[in-house]
């Protein structure tokens, strides 16, 4: 009977191990992070917007690097599309304004061993102010 209950005590505490071991979130080999500068990313309508672009392989930046990007309103065509080599990896890229409320959203690219990774980054201009587009 105590040999029984130990090995069902081991056989739990070997499932509770797996399924820790199994829940932890994936992470990508490549990180494409891409914030707007201001803090709290909220702008002024007409203010400019600019993004600041780094591209990680296990937390540091990659050298030489290739990228394409776009920017627009979001749910809108890009108004910007436009590729670059990162010499040290990081980049601030001119995202333009919106003189309405709404956000404006940079995305970026980069292929890396085979693999396309991708990130991206959103400024709100006056986001207090976005009215509904549907009538309830």
């Amino acid at each position: 009977m105590k040999l029984t209950k130990t090995l069902l005590l081991t056989f739990i505490a070997q499932l509770f191990f797996i399924f820790l071991a199994i829940g932890q979130p994936s992470q990508k080999l490549i990180k494409v992070q891409v914030n707007p500068t201001n803090t709290d990313w909220t702008y002024q309508l007409g203010e400019k917007v600019n993004f600041e672009v780094q591209i990680l392989k296990n937390g540091q930046l990659i050298p030489n690097v290739k990228i394409r990007y776009e920017v627009g309103a979001e749910q809108m065509p890009a108004t910007i599309k436009s590729d670059k080599v990162l010499k040290k990896g990081e980049t601030t890229i001119k995202g333009g304004k919106l003189d309405q409320p709404g956000f404006l959203r940079c995305r970026v690219w980069v292929d890396y061993e085979g693999k396309t990774y991708d990130g991206w980054g959103t400024a709100g201009y006056a986001p207090e102010k976005i009215k509904t587009t549907v009538k309830s």
